[in-house]
């Protein structure tokens, strides 16, 4: 049994899974949701533990299969394994590129070949399939010569891992046909909720658990109402509908469509139930208080508001602070104004009307530029801003000091690696003795083997005792050294990296050293930080056991070695949850699935921002993809079902909070120059005439809630002052 519920983001649809699950349930969502539907189903439950229900992502559902079914044992190759085996097998059939070659020693290059074939498995295309691909397009093209380096690329990494590994993208396969004798999925209701589209990998995931489940349970957000002025918002999910309605006919498994009930009509102020309707609606209307509609709003209305606030003659009495509105609309003067008047609004909704920081949700879009302004900004407001993405570890101190230990033995003992190994902060130098050595090594020009040699010059200068102290302090820093050169003799790459092993847990005593840093991080008030450094160790000891297997019996040439350690690593990203549970979070539209919030803040709401209108970095343009669409090759998801997924990421949370709604854009970008705000903040100023385009909160009349809290407050109150 298929059951496929809807409904649009008026109603509370979490409340109408929590009412109507029972039984032995899995409830299956994506992975960054997770953690808050548990919350959520046990604070709806009322217990204080899930028993006869389980959350788990479409993953995890995989593997707790394979572990149940067999198969998990399997030497597994993930994705950092994949990049090191593809940037191996690119340098050796360099020759052979057509359209590539040259391309092969990016680590960009090899990242997006990654994901290619990533991709390619998920939508169950192999070498083979891609090979006849690379057929169908007229010969000797352009798009037919990429094709067929990727063929080469995809089709040697298969033949490298036969028979020895399996891909992790195919760990669907391990379980599919055994689906129909697993006790976790026989007699359990399955409730699938929060995904936007499938990949066919997936669908045939799901039509297995249709056959062998008590039933299937679909949830969307769709409007079956066709003359609805949105209804081309709902296009995704009624290709999804579509698709699992074939899926269930193939399958011989009936069907059932409910509307969900306006009973779960979800609670919200006038001007987010209005935001919600007329948000990408044709024509829209304008709003009048309490939530009656007029005349279709004019596109210029927010224009001209925006003008006002660039050219200085936006009303300044507008509160652009909490207040009792449930809209606020910001024009910023730069992105470090945008982001402090963001710090201020969150400040006074939890310091003046009792909201926790739960609550709230942050929402930005350019998590690159603005993420890291607005954690420090934040900062200095005494607000933890707990990013829901993931990060990269290459530029850790840990990283940075494994990969410089084999820097400096590779590289000869330069002289930067030498001083980038001490300041690590793993080494046995104190920060004085560190910085006297690195005074010296660079005034007495010390390079190459002159580290290893007693250092003769500067005795007139330094005098006798202090030269003998500074050979002291380079003794030490090197003790361990020709232990760690005697590794690089190594044969093959398993023996080194078992000698690495050794040398880091027993001579440096690195293990020790990063559970003191944790303990340290903690005591500090950083548990982010503590989960986040014990997490890069495990990534790296993970990568070093891939390498292991990958390549244990190969001939070790240290500078391959150290090579393909950075590109393995430099795919490496960790994920951090909330250090408590009354954390502020930020995430961007696609990805952000959140339950119940309060209030939102939507920073960075600029043209090319929100939405993502950045070209896509992929192998294949848009034109391509779309040809490869229309010949019925479903090789990878195009172009539109992305922005299909932001617009209905954007639809979904601007609906979503229950009292307030704060939107900003920046007036300049990064190099000053002009920006404009996005069609989303235009159509959002048109439809609410009586909502006018505040200024930011440094360029308001009054500096009462730029004194709130922390360093900001005082700097601020200092200025104030004088």
């Amino acid at each position: 049994m298929l059951n496929i519920f809807y409904g649009r983001e008026n109603l509370d649809k979490e409340k109408f899974i929590y009412d109507n699950i029972g039984g032995r349930a899995l409830l299956v969502v994506p992975d960054q949701f997770t953690l808050e539907a548990e919350r959520e189903l046990i604070a709806h439950s009322g217990a204080k533990a899930l028993m006869d229900v389980e959350v788990l992502s479409l993953s995890r559902l995989g593997y707790r299969l394979l572990e149940e079914l067999g198969g998990s044992k399997r030497t597994f190759i993930d994705k950092y394994g994949r990049h090191m085996i593809l940037s191996s097998i690119a340098a050796e059939e360099r020759e052979k590129l057509q359209v590539f070659k040259g391309l092969e020693e990016k680590n960009s290059f090899i990242e997006l070949v990654n994901n290619f074939i990533s991709e390619m498995k998920q939508f169950n295309c192999g070498a083979d399939e891609l090979a006849e691909i690379a057929r169908s397009v007229p010969d000797g093209s352009y798009t037919q010569r990429k094709l067929e380096d990727l063929y080469l690329l995809y089709s040697e990494y298969e033949a490298t891992i036969r028979g020895k590994y399996t891909d992790s993208e195919d760990y669907i396969d391990l379980f599919l046909g055994k689906i129909s004798r697993s006790e976790l999925v026989a007699g359990n209701h399955i409730w699938i909720y929060g995904f936007d589209s499938f990949a066919p990998k997936a669908l045939s995931v799901i039509g297995e658990l249709m056959q062998y489940a008590a039933d299937v349970n679909l949830v969307l957000t769709y409007d079956d109402k066709r003359e609805a002025r949105d209804a081309d918002l709902f296009a995704l999910a009624e290709t999804v509908i579509r698709n699992f309605e074939n899926l269930a006919e193939r399958r011989s498994i009936e069907v059932r469509k409910r509307a969900i009930p306006k009973t779960y009509t979800a609670e919200r102020a006038d001007k987010i139930q209005f935001i919600e309707q007329e948000l990408y609606a044709l024509p829209a209307r304008k709003y009048a208080r309490g939530g009656q509609s007029t005349n279709p709003a004019e596109g210029g209305a927010s224009e001209a508001a925006a003008d006002a606030v660039a050219s200085g003659e936006a009303d300044t009495a507008s509160v652009a602070a909490a207040g009792t509105d449930s809209l606020t609309l910001v024009a910023a003067a730069n992105l470090y104004n945008e982001a402090e008047s963001a710090a201020c609004y969150v400040l006074e909704l939890v310091r003046d009307f009792g909201y926790r920081f739960s609550d709230i949700k942050v929402i930005c879009n350019d998590q690159e530029t603005r993420g890291p302004i607005l954690k420090r900004v934040f900062k200095e407001y005494g607000i933890d801003l707990v990013s829901d993405t993931s990060k990269d570890i290459l530029q850790s101190s840990i990283v940075q000091y494994i990969t410089a230990l084999m820097d400096v033995v590779v590289e000869k003992y330069r002289t930067d690696l030498m001083i980038k190994m001490l300041k690590s902060g793993f080494g046995d130098l104190t920060n004085d003795e560190i910085t006297d050595l690195e005074n010296y090594a660079i005034k007495y020009k010390i390079r190459g083997t002159m580290w290893k040699r007693p250092f003769v010059r500067g005795e007139s200068e330094y005098g006798v005792e202090a030269l003998v102290r500074m050979n002291a302090v380079r003794e030490k820093a090197l003790a361990f050294m020709p232990d760690l050169e005697a590794i690089f003799e190594a044969e093959t790459c398993g023996e080194f990296i078992s000698g690495l092993y050794g040398f880091l847990y027993e001579k440096v005593k690195l293990p020790e050293k990063i559970a003191d840093l944790t303990v340290l991080q903690t005591e500090q008030g950083r548990p982010d930080l503590a989960e986040e450094t014990a997490q890069i160790w495990g990534k790296v000891i993970g990568i070093f056991d891939q390498m292991s297997e990958i390549m244990g019996k190969q001939k070790f040439r240290a500078a391959a070695f150290r090579d393909l350690f950075e590109a393995g690593i430099s795919q490496v990203e960790i994920g951090i949850l909330p250090p408590t549970k009354d954390g502020l979070m930020m995430g961007t539209m696609q990805r952000t699935r959140t339950g119940e919030m309060k209030a939102l803040v939507v920073v960075g709401a600029n043209e090319g921002v929100l939405p993502n209108e950045k070209p896509g970095s992929g192998l294949f343009g848009s034109d391509e993809k779309n040809l490869f669409k229309e010949n019925g090759i479903e090789l990878c998801k195009v172009d539109d079902v992305r922005f299909l997924e932001e617009r209905m990421g954007i639809y979904r949370n601007l609906s979503k909070p229950r009292e307030r709604l704060w939107i900003s854009y920046s007036l300049s970008d990064t190099e000053g120059g002009p920006a404009r705000p996005s069609g989303v903040f235009t159509k959002l100023a048109g439809l609410f005439g009586d909502t006018p385009v505040a200024r930011d909160a440094l360029n308001r009349q009054s500096d009462a809630e730029l004194v709130g809290a922390g360093p900001a407050g005082l700097r601020h109150l200092t200025e104030a002052l004088q």
